[in-house]
């Protein structure tokens, strides 16, 4: 009922935003969209293959309209003078993608699930070397693109020598998953811990806890350090608050697999995810063993032999505690079980809990980092309807993961960058396109452009850019938390970019974030398994699963 009620309201209040809300009447403005453009064919004609899911096209039509004004007398071809540049909006990704490029157009693309090294080994990316490693000089940089690389980046992207290197796609958006929380209620009910640990506190206030990284002074000041922690928050919400903890898309339950990869980093570490990539090295907390009541840890050199125990290290196990105590603590909302409740419906019912009286309150939303820019059709609706409800209006940050206990605590956070995101050149495109295609990928990667993609979809890159205050003071609460977590020297993040042979041929499958707890039939996703079948134990789950794992690799 609560579904329905929500999609009613949300029905009204698109309604009221398309009429022109509280008297206010949107005027749509064409020139926004170069998709509306007049075709002029006296123009080199571009085609960009932008994949429009999360982050939208909003940043690629103000970077198209700006590049055309210009190059606006400039020959791209013989004969022709300016440029109209087409964005695509399609969804076209990952291997699907691959098996279609002989069949498509479009001369650059814009995607994520790209499975770099299949895509250089198919021929379908043009060598771009000369895009990346010449100066921007043509923008007003002294930079090249490849300076804005980090050095795993560099080196798995570069598939040449390093006095010749070869390159073929640069990296687009960081992608990751994890909690964003509603600071205005943390603020309302001083849920912030304080030095003593207990929940005393507002975000603004002296005396905050140091966090899980225990550094005072910090963006995780006064968040749950631990798992304890942060079961005691939802205790108190629900139990003491009446506000409803979590919540997450019930039809799109991968989302809580790829929440469970991040917790698992969270705890492992960079060096010990980075196994999972490597698949070779030594893992310092290896599960030697399990049951009910927890784990013990030793150390094991990973070769060739027992490379399944990447996956026994004790973040793996963990973040199966922690989903089993949420499920059966029952810190959820009920949609978040309900097959069709998708991803927007979630974002939705967060986002209206805040304003709309009839909707109960509701704390956190696990989603990726993008749901903000996803919503945003709906924060321009409800702002029209409430007057301090905009996305900008509105304060939701973006929470570090907690520890699995004390001995956690202390390390620096772990942040993976999960949907393999990048921006190559059709290898088909014809000799006569190329300049357009290398000149305007160049320009989308100037650093007024990547600080331009961070302001409008107020996420961040992959690559390494610096933001402005001023770009800072047009972002919203969530997008500054977002790049504050990332940038900050207490945070590691982690990149999809192993060389192993073995992991490359795999990433999209077999490794696949959202896929590591799978097993069998009937353990699809962890959270769900916990939730249907409540006499589960972890340790029969984790059982399945490293044994899963075991088996996967003896084929591989």
């Amino acid at each position: 009922m609560r579904k329905l009620r929500l999609i009613g309201l949300l029905m009204c209040v698109v309604i009221a935003f398309s009429a022109g809300a509280c008297g206010k009447s949107p005027v749509k403005d064409d020139t926004s969209d170069p998709s509306k453009q007049q075709e002029d064919l006296t123009k080199t004609q571009l085609y960009v293959n932008n994949y429009n899911g999360g982050f939208g096209g909003e940043w690629l039509n103000k970077a198209i309209i700006d590049f055309q004004e210009k190059y606006k007398d400039f020959e791209f071809e013989v004969g022709k003078k300016g440029i109209q540049i087409w964005p695509g909006t399609g969804k076209q990704s990952g291997k699907g993608l691959l098996s279609q490029m002989k069949f498509l157009e479009d001369h650059i693309f814009i995607t994520e699930s790209v499975f770099y090294r299949d895509y250089v080994s198919e021929g379908a990316m043009l060598d771009i070397t000369d895009v990346v490693t010449e100066k921007l000089t043509d923008f007003g940089e002294e930079k090249t693109i490849e300076s804005k690389f980090l050095p795993e980046q560099k080196e798995f992207l570069n598939v040449g020598t390093a006095s010749e290197p070869k390159y073929y796609a640069i990296p687009h958006y960081f992608g990751t998953n994890g909690i964003a929380y509603d600071v205005e209620l943390f603020d309302q009910y001083r849920l912030y811990f304080d030095k003593d640990g207990k929940m005393t506190k507002r975000s603004t206030d002296t005396g905050l806890s140091a966090g899980g990284d225990g550094v005072e002074g910090t963006f995780d000041d006064g968040l749950p350090a631990t798992y304890s922690q942060f079961f005691e928050l939802c205790d108190k919400l629900k139990n003491k608050l009446g506000v409803t903890p979590l919540i997450w898309s019930g039809q799109y339950l991968f989302y809580t697999n790829y929440f469970l990869s991040m917790l698992a980093a969270e705890a492992n570490g960079k060096a010990g995810h980075m196994l999972t990539q490597t698949l070779s090295g030594i893992s310092d907390r290896n599960v030697a063993s399990y049951d009910n009541n927890g784990i013990t840890t030793d150390s094991v050199t990973i070769d060739r032999a027992n490379r399944y125990k990447v996956y026994n290290q004790a973040g793996y196990y963990y973040a199966l505690k922690f989903i089993k105590q949420l499920v059966d603590g029952n810190y959820y909302d009920e949609n978040s079980f309900i097959n069709g409740f998708s991803h927007t419906d979630t974002q939705d019912m967060f986002i209206m809990s805040g304003r709309e009286p009839s909707i109960d309150r509701i704390a956190m939303i696990i989603e990726g980092n993008w749901w903000e820019n996803e919503a945003e059709s709906t924060f321009k609706a409800m702002e029209n309807t409430y007057s301090d409800a905009g996305r900008n209006d509105r304060k939701f940050g973006f929470m570090p993961l907690p520890k699995p206990n004390a001995d956690y605590v202390g390390e620096k956070h772990a942040l993976v960058e999960c949907n393999t995101a990048y921006m190559f050149i059709n290898s088909q495109i014809s000799d006569e396109m190329k300049l357009a295609a290398k000149m305007f990928i160049k320009y989308i990667n100037t650093d007024e452009k990547l600080r331009e993609f961070s302001v409008i979809t107020n996420t961040p890159k992959s690559l390494k850019v610096d933001l402005t205050d001023d770009d800072l003071a047009k972002m919203s609460y969530y997008g500054k938390s977002v790049n504050e977590f990332k940038n900050s020297p207490y945070t590691e993040t982690i990149y999809q970019c192993s060389t192993d042979p073995v992991y490359l041929s795999n990433m999209g499958t077999t490794f696949s974030l959202d896929a590591v707890f799978t097993w069998g039939v009937d353990y699809t996703y962890p959270a769900k398994s916990f939730f249907d079948n409540r006499n589960l134990s972890v340790s029969d789950y984790y059982s399945g699963y490293i044994r899963n794992w075991e088996n996967k690799f003896s084929k591989l």
